[in-house]
């Protein structure tokens, strides 16, 4: 008599949960009602199997049977090892993540997208296991129009990335709108060039800007899809301010809509380490670092950068002999492959500038950018021009950590190094661009624009290099170059930004200009502490009425925008102005109050010209023994954590007792600053005077 069939275990009617959210006894959610696999089952990683299939209990393993069977399959492989030696004796070469697919096909037998958009860990084993399976002839290479094949870790995982590529899809917006976005902003040609050196966009590497029009498909991988919403929130960025958006059909406003875009796109796709380990992957962070920065987000955009250039030393892009890298597109082409020092250049030149303005470590010291691929190139300046200032930027980080004659005679050597570096554009290019002109093409509107931004990151190098020595010993004659360079290069700084702003009011791009006129209007300002100079009076005027210009600039834009970074700098330098406000001739005997936010408030006394007696002979460039009870600024290292109060050692700035308690210098409670990534609103100048303030209290001398 035979067993009777097992009984099917009862079923609420109309339920839609699997199995093992019941065995776990949760609640079984979907995303949709169209989706196959549970929240929760998604989460686990694990099979999802809905209560509707009778579900067969698992067979007893026959261990004697799995041995004798074990021993079989280490027989063939053994079998099919020595066959395959004997008609192939070249070795087979296992694709690393900085190959592409093509190269990969020109060196092994499996199909190049079979690894393609795969996590750095699936790259070796899937391919690990397609080289010991496959053999010659085996399976012939994929159509290069194949839909992308997702990294096979179950369903769940491909289920998962699947949804991914449906919500970006659904957030592009509809073709008329992405011709009209590639054809009016600016911002369209950068994207598309921001990874090739200036040769290769003279060889035509980059795409067409009619790209930037073409949708992908729902099916791409997700990494496209978001470099392309990145693309897009950029090009929104940096629309020039006669554009009217109203005919974009974007169903909100274009600030809204790109934020909507950076946010998904990051949420999505940059948090996810499987999801960046490819080329496209590794160009959405610089694309999403890049808008951060400017649009103010300066830690975020720190932190975004520090990421990217974690995952190029694990892509090898740091080598010099890394030539090409993985790309997650099957249509992919070869030609169009950027260059990995390129990548590794805008990486860290974004990355040195932020640690230096928001006073963090420098992410990585490797100057091997600076070395072209070949020798005998003829290199553009504008790519030279860059590669000095990023290269600059990690040496002034590296002084700041100095002291003595050692910190004055690097700063005396990178002042050299940025002298030489402006000698490699003319006088003609150095001249302020006429903004409003430039707007009237977009092709000269991003030429200029990428112009004024390179000039003033020049002029604030100058300004943050020579910064320490703004307010020392007027018996030092030595100091009185900096302290004129530094002053010079703020006035170079705020008439940029005052071109810049005249035509760009809109609080959405170019926000590190504000912060440079920020930085460049308090040490202008300050300046004026010290003994007067050569044609003193003449210049005090003329700088007053500069400064009191970007002052109103500012608090306009803010009013406008309602921007609170405007609003607080505006009010910074408005604390400032009693320095040089006053008749000509006189100095301001009042003491200015300046009310720094999370760090307390800083007295300015007037500053007593110091006898002829105590004037030292000038040395020239070499330094100088300093006089270590006679400077104005003492007793405090550049470390925004070790500020400490002067009051007692500096006739100029002191701070106030009372309020100098809630500085994080002397106390390691946090609790009252705001959260270190906090945006724009809510941090409003992200510590960037903090920054100054340190830099400028530093003990470098």
């Amino acid at each position: 008599m035979s067993e009777p069939a097992a009984k099917r275990r009862k079923v609420r009617k109309g339920t839609r949960s699997c199995w093992e959210c019941r065995r776990r006894k949760i609640k079984c959610e979907f995303n949709a009602d169209e989706d196959a696999v549970c929240v929760g089952c998604v989460a686990r990683d694990s099979r999802c199997v809905s209560q509707e299939e009778v579900v067969e209990p698992a067979p007893t393993p026959d261990r004697r049977l799995a041995q004798r069977l074990g021993r079989l399959e280490e027989l063939m492989e053994k079998i099919v090892n020595n066959t395959t030696a004997a008609e192939d004796p070249a070795p087979q070469k296992i694709p690393t993540p900085s190959e592409s697919p093509a190269t990969a096909t020109a060196t092994a037998t499996g199909p190049a997208s079979s690894y393609a958009g795969a996590g750095l860990g699936d790259i070796f084993d899937s391919s690990a296991g397609q080289m010991t399976s496959l053999g010659p002839g085996s399976v012939g290479l994929p159509s290069p129009h194949a839909a992308f094949p997702f990294p096979s870790r179950g369903t769940a995982r491909t289920a998962k990335y699947h949804s991914i590529s449906r919500t970006l899809h659904a957030l592009l917006p509809p073709q008329q709108t992405l011709y009209a976005i590639s054809q009016q902003s600016p911002g369209a040609k950068y994207v598309l060039a921001a990874f090739y050196s200036q040769q290769d966009q003279m060889d035509g590497k980059p795409e067409p800007i009619s790209s930037l029009a073409q949708v992908p498909e729902p099916t791409s991988h997700p990494a496209l899809l978001a470099k392309r919403l990145l693309q897009l929130a950029i090009c929104l960025q940096q629309m020039p301010p006669f554009f009217d958006s109203s005919g974009l059909c974007l169903g909100k406003s274009p600030a809204e809509a790109m934020e909507e875009w950076v946010a998904v796109a990051g949420r999505l796709v940059t948090s996810d380490d499987d999801l960046v380990g490819c080329l496209e992957g590794l160009e959405c962070l610089i694309l999403q670092s890049f808008y951060q920065s400017d649009a103010g987000h300066l830690r975020k955009s720190w932190m975004t950068s520090r990421r990217a250039l974690n995952m190029g030393q694990l892509m090898g892009i740091d080598r010099k002999t890394t030539k090409t890298i993985r790309s997650c597109d099957p249509g992919f082409d070869v030609a169009r492959q950027p260059s990995p020092a390129v990548l590794w250049f805008r990486i860290n030149c974004c990355d040195r500038y932020l640690s230096l303005i928001l006073g963090l470590p420098v992410g990585s010291r490797d100057n091997s950018m600076m070395l072209t691929e070949d020798p005998a190139a003829d290199e553009p300046p504008s790519d030279k021009l860059g590669k000095v200032y990023s290269v600059i930027a990690g040496k002034i980080s590296d002084r700041n950590n100095l002291t003595g004659s050692d910190a004055y005679a690097m700063t005396q050597s990178l002042d050299m190094e940025l002298e030489q570096a402006a000698k490699l554009m003319t006088d003609l290019w150095w001249k302020p661009p006429d903004m409003a002109v430039c707007c009237a093409s977009s092709d000269h509107c991003v030429d200029d624009m990428s112009v004024s931004k390179i000039q003033v990151r020049h002029f604030s190098l100058l300004i943050l290099l020579h910064l320490p020595y703004l307010l020392q010993d007027p018996g030092q004659r030595r100091f009185e170059y900096n302290r004129v360079m530094c002053m010079q290069a703020s006035r170079d700084v705020l008439v940029r930004f005052l071109e810049y702003r005249g035509t760009f009011t809109q609080a959405i791009s170019g926000r590190h200009v504000d912060y440079s006129a920020l930085i460049g209007a308090m040490s202008l300002l300050l300046g004026y502490l010290g003994p007067p100079l050569p044609g003193h009076d003449v210049q005090r005027a003329r700088d007053c009425a500069m400064t009191e210009t970007v002052q109103q600039k500012m608090h306009e834009m803010g009013a406008l925008n309602n921007d609170r970074l405007c609003l607080e700098s505006a009010e910074t330098i408005r604390q400032l102005l009693p320095i040089v406000q006053g008749p000509s001739g006189t100095r301001d005997e009042r003491t200015v109050h300046l009310n720094i936010p999370f760090l307390g408030t800083v007295n300015i006394h007037p500053a007593p010209t110091p006898p002829p007696s105590t004037l030292l002979p000038s040395t020239g460039s070499t330094p100088a023994t300093h006089a270590t009870d006679g400077g104005i600024m003492s007793g405090a290292p550049s470390s925004l954590s070790a500020f400490e109060p002067v009051s007692a050692h500096c006739p100029y700035i002191s701070m106030d007792d009372d309020v100098h308690s809630s500085c994080p210098g002397n106390t390691t409670d946090f609790t009252q600053w705001p959260c270190f990534t906090a945006d724009v609103e809510e941090w409003a100048l992200q510590g960037v005077d903090t920054t100054f303030w340190s830099m400028l209290n530093s003990s470098i001398t």
